[in-house]
């Protein structure tokens, strides 16, 4: 990658100290380009501003590359000011699909799509046509833990007695009250795409936190 197409990077911060001041000293090393015409978004924080960034950009076609500036980093590649347009040519593109939630209410009303890109699963290789079903605090059967699924399955969610025991339903920041029915998939319109240094890719660090001891 030239020079010249470094303008087209969007550098956006977490905010925190470290954060600012790289974005700061990169802007001004390759220039600020709008979210709008930039085709590289910098994501420098942590692994939550890069889910973050991730939602504000899907479905856009813009690739995101996170550098390191937060307290954890296991989406993030490893922070350093030099060379950016190089790392980002030979950088691996990893696309996923999020998940997509909609869910209607007594009244007959839908929320809002929203759009899952946290798991509290197994840990599954992004080229595993999976869906993990993850319970949290099962209550029948208690030692139930879950299930793996094919990714194009469909899951849905009907509540029992949804005037006795009100149920709300969430995903990322959207949360829809007195649910009735939850349906939950694999979007097949929606895509995020990250980039990793090839020396670290995602599907490498998926490994380690495997077999991590």
């Amino acid at each position: 990658m030239s020079h010249k197409s470094a303008s087209r990077f969007a550098f956006v911060s977490s905010g925190t100290p470290d954060a600012k001041a790289a974005l700061e000293s990169l802007s001004k090393r390759y220039g600020q380009a709008s979210l709008e015409e930039a085709d590289i978004v910098v994501a420098l924080g942590g692994d939550g501003f890069l889910l973050q960034t991730l939602r504000e950009t899907m479905g856009t076609g813009k690739k995101v590359y996170g550098m390191n500036r937060g307290t954890i980093g296991f989406l993030m590649n490893e922070y350093r000011a030099g060379a950016l347009p190089e790392r980002i040519e030979a950088a691996v593109a990893e696309t996923i699909r999020p998940l997509e939630m909609q869910a209607a209410t007594a009244e007959g009303n839908t929320g809002s799509t929203a759009y899952n890109l946290s798991a509290h699963g197994p840990i599954l290789p992004l080229d595993a046509p999976l869906l993990a079903l993850t319970p949290v605090s099962p209550f029948r059967p208690r030692n139930w833990r879950g299930a793996l699924l094919s990714d194009k399955a469909v899951v849905r969610f009907d509540i029992r007695e949804p005037q006795k025991r009100p149920v709300n339903a969430a995903a990322d920041h959207t949360e829809v009250k007195g649910v009735t029915t939850v349906t939950v998939r694999s979007s097949t319109s929606m895509t995020a795409t990250l980039l990793f240094d090839p020396s670290h890719s995602w599907n490498e660090r998926i490994l380690s936190e495997q077999f991590r001891y």
